[in-house]
Protein backbone atom coordinates (compact mmCIF):
# COMPACT_ATOMS: atom_id res chain seq x y z
CA UNK A 1 0.00 0.00 0.00
CA UNK A 2 1.44 3.34 -1.03
CA UNK A 3 1.61 6.28 1.35
CA UNK A 4 -1.20 8.05 -0.58
CA UNK A 5 -3.40 5.00 -0.27
CA UNK A 6 -2.59 4.72 3.43
CA UNK A 7 -3.47 8.37 3.99
CA UNK A 8 -6.76 7.93 2.10
CA UNK A 9 -7.52 4.80 4.10
CA UNK A 10 -6.83 6.54 7.43
CA UNK A 11 -8.84 9.58 6.32
CA UNK A 12 -11.77 7.41 5.22
CA UNK A 13 -11.63 5.47 8.48
CA UNK A 14 -11.52 8.71 10.49
CA UNK A 15 -14.47 10.17 8.61
CA UNK A 16 -16.43 6.96 9.13
CA UNK A 17 -15.68 7.04 12.86
CA UNK A 18 -16.65 10.72 13.03
CA UNK A 19 -19.92 10.05 11.18
CA UNK A 20 -20.71 7.15 13.51
CA UNK A 21 -19.98 9.30 16.56
CA UNK A 22 -22.22 12.09 15.30
CA UNK A 23 -24.96 9.57 14.58
CA UNK A 24 -24.75 8.32 18.18
CA UNK A 25 -24.94 11.86 19.54
CA UNK A 26 -27.91 12.75 17.31
CA UNK A 27 -29.62 9.50 18.26
CA UNK A 28 -29.18 10.22 21.99
CA UNK A 29 -30.49 13.77 21.55
CA UNK A 30 -33.48 12.53 19.58
CA UNK A 31 -34.20 9.83 22.16
CA UNK A 32 -33.91 12.33 25.02
CA UNK A 33 -36.24 14.76 23.28
CA UNK A 34 -38.77 12.01 22.57
CA UNK A 35 -38.71 10.84 26.20
CA UNK A 36 -39.06 14.43 27.46
CA UNK A 37 -41.99 15.07 25.14
CA UNK A 38 -43.68 11.83 26.28
CA UNK A 39 -43.21 12.84 29.92
CA UNK A 40 -44.59 16.33 29.31
CA UNK A 41 -47.52 14.97 27.32
CA UNK A 42 -48.40 12.76 30.29
CA UNK A 43 -49.44 15.94 32.11
CA UNK A 44 -51.99 16.70 29.39
CA UNK A 45 -55.02 15.12 30.99
CA UNK A 46 -58.69 16.06 31.09
CA UNK A 47 -58.07 17.47 34.57
CA UNK A 48 -55.27 19.63 33.22
CA UNK A 49 -57.53 20.92 30.43
CA UNK A 50 -60.30 21.76 32.91
CA UNK A 51 -57.93 23.51 35.30
CA UNK A 52 -56.25 25.53 32.56
CA UNK A 53 -59.62 26.52 31.12
CA UNK A 54 -60.57 27.90 34.54
CA UNK A 55 -57.29 29.83 34.85
CA UNK A 56 -57.55 31.20 31.30
CA UNK A 57 -61.05 32.42 32.13
CA UNK A 58 -59.91 34.43 35.15
CA UNK A 59 -58.70 37.99 34.93
CA UNK A 60 -55.21 38.68 36.18
CA UNK A 61 -54.50 40.34 39.50
CA UNK A 62 -57.01 38.43 41.58
CA UNK A 63 -55.86 37.39 45.02
CA UNK A 64 -56.23 34.03 46.68
CA UNK A 65 -59.45 34.89 48.52
CA UNK A 66 -61.06 36.42 45.43
CA UNK A 67 -60.27 33.36 43.36
CA UNK A 68 -61.41 30.98 46.13
CA UNK A 69 -64.71 32.89 46.51
CA UNK A 70 -65.24 32.93 42.75
CA UNK A 71 -64.41 29.24 42.19
CA UNK A 72 -65.71 27.58 45.34
CA UNK A 73 -64.83 23.89 45.27
CA UNK A 74 -63.11 24.28 41.89
CA UNK A 75 -60.22 25.99 43.72
CA UNK A 76 -58.73 22.49 43.95
CA UNK A 77 -58.24 22.54 40.18
CA UNK A 78 -56.05 25.63 40.56
CA UNK A 79 -53.88 23.79 43.09
CA UNK A 80 -53.68 20.83 40.72
CA UNK A 81 -52.43 23.05 37.91
CA UNK A 82 -49.98 24.81 40.23
CA UNK A 83 -48.66 21.40 41.28
CA UNK A 84 -48.05 20.45 37.64
CA UNK A 85 -46.13 23.68 37.00
CA UNK A 86 -44.19 23.21 40.24
CA UNK A 87 -43.20 19.65 39.31
CA UNK A 88 -42.15 20.61 35.79
CA UNK A 89 -40.17 23.53 37.25
CA UNK A 90 -38.40 21.18 39.65
CA UNK A 91 -37.54 18.78 36.81
CA UNK A 92 -36.07 21.67 34.80
CA UNK A 93 -34.13 22.97 37.82
CA UNK A 94 -32.61 19.51 38.39
CA UNK A 95 -31.69 19.20 34.72
CA UNK A 96 -34.02 16.25 34.18
CA UNK A 97 -36.03 18.19 31.58
CA UNK A 98 -34.77 20.75 29.10
CA UNK A 99 -36.52 24.11 29.12
CA UNK A 100 -36.62 23.93 25.30
CA UNK A 101 -38.86 20.88 25.47
CA UNK A 102 -41.13 22.45 28.11
CA UNK A 103 -41.39 25.57 25.98
CA UNK A 104 -42.40 23.56 22.92
CA UNK A 105 -45.48 22.22 24.68
CA UNK A 106 -46.39 24.58 27.53
CA UNK A 107 -44.85 28.04 27.12
CA UNK A 108 -48.08 29.94 26.46
CA UNK A 109 -49.97 28.05 29.18
CA UNK A 110 -47.25 28.66 31.76
CA UNK A 111 -46.97 32.36 30.95
CA UNK A 112 -50.74 32.87 31.00
CA UNK A 113 -51.01 30.91 34.27
CA UNK A 114 -48.34 33.10 35.86
CA UNK A 115 -49.97 36.29 34.58
CA UNK A 116 -53.31 35.26 36.09
CA UNK A 117 -52.02 33.63 39.30
CA UNK A 118 -49.07 35.83 40.31
CA UNK A 119 -51.03 37.63 43.03
CA UNK A 120 -52.61 34.33 44.11
CA UNK A 121 -49.10 32.91 44.57
CA UNK A 122 -48.01 36.01 46.47
CA UNK A 123 -50.98 35.64 48.84
CA UNK A 124 -50.14 31.96 49.34
CA UNK A 125 -46.59 32.91 50.32
CA UNK A 126 -47.78 35.53 52.78
CA UNK A 127 -50.30 33.18 54.35
CA UNK A 128 -47.76 30.34 54.60
CA UNK A 129 -45.01 32.73 55.72
CA UNK A 130 -42.83 30.99 53.18
CA UNK A 131 -41.36 32.92 50.26
CA UNK A 132 -40.62 29.70 48.41
CA UNK A 133 -44.21 28.51 47.97
CA UNK A 134 -44.70 27.76 44.25
CA UNK A 135 -41.12 28.94 43.56
CA UNK A 136 -40.60 26.26 40.89
CA UNK A 137 -43.59 27.61 38.98
CA UNK A 138 -42.34 31.19 39.25
CA UNK A 139 -38.83 30.22 38.11
CA UNK A 140 -40.25 28.26 35.20
CA UNK A 141 -42.41 31.19 34.07
CA UNK A 142 -39.48 33.58 34.43
CA UNK A 143 -37.18 31.37 32.35
CA UNK A 144 -39.76 31.12 29.59
CA UNK A 145 -40.53 34.85 29.74
CA UNK A 146 -36.82 35.66 29.30
CA UNK A 147 -36.57 33.31 26.34
CA UNK A 148 -39.78 34.45 24.60
CA UNK A 149 -40.22 38.17 25.32
CA UNK A 150 -42.96 38.65 22.73
CA UNK A 151 -45.06 35.64 23.68
CA UNK A 152 -48.75 36.01 22.89
CA UNK A 153 -51.28 34.43 25.23
CA UNK A 154 -53.73 32.51 23.05
CA UNK A 155 -56.66 32.84 25.44
CA UNK A 156 -56.46 36.62 25.56
CA UNK A 157 -54.37 37.77 22.60
CA UNK A 158 -52.22 39.81 25.04
CA UNK A 159 -48.44 39.77 24.90
CA UNK A 160 -46.02 39.12 27.76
Amino acid sequence: MSSDEAIRFVLALSLTALAAGLQIVFSRDRHRRESHVRLLQSFLTAEFDQAYEIVAGLRGGLGRREIANHLGEDIGRIYGLLSIWEEIGALVDRGELLIDHVEDIFSDCILESWRVLERFVSDERIEARDGDVWRGFENLAEQIRRRTPAAVFPATGRTA
